[in-house]
């Protein structure tokens, strides 16, 4: 009986070190790729700011009996880790540490928002980035000609 035992497990060790080695080997090729990318950690916060303005967008004109997007007024036009209460009136809260600046622009039936760089650090390797989000949802890389 002892024997019938050890046939059985000899596989089910063999397929959970085969298992052990291949997940190794795809953490291996990945990890470095996430924990040495900072630049992509940064460009997630503008993505994700832009999309909740859309989300935002979206819902202030579905509720609002025009039917018109929200512009923000000029002393709110710019929101960024300064001004993190600029889009409150859509519920879009700006992260005090953010590291872009966030601008809406528009009309009451189209607008577009959207994200710049402003407070670069050297370590990030970013030093001009921007997106645009339009109100039909897509956003898109730009980069800006702001001078050498």
């Amino acid at each position: 009986m002892s024997s019938e035992i050890e046939i059985h497990r000899a596989p089910y060790v063999s397929n959970v070190l085969i298992f052990i080695i291949i997940i190794g080997i795809l953490a291996a090729l990945v990890i470095p790729r996430v924990v040495n990318n900072p630049k992509r950690t940064i460009q997630a916060e503008a993505k994700k700011i832009l999309t909740q303005v859309y989300l935002a967008e979206e819902e202030f004109k579905k509720n609002n009996p025009a039917g018109a997007y929200w512009i923000p007024e000029s002393e709110d036009r710019i929101a960024d880790k300064k001004n993190i209460g600029a889009f409150l009136k859509i519920g879009v809260l700006i992260p005090p540490d953010a590291k872009y600046q966030y601008s809406i622009e528009g009309n009451e039936t189209s607008y577009r928002a959207y994200a710049i760089l402003a407070y670069p650090k050297p370590e990030d390797g970013l030093f001009r980035d921007g997106w645009v989000l339009d109100f039909d949802g897509h956003i898109k890389a730009f980069v800006e000609d702001i001078g050498q």
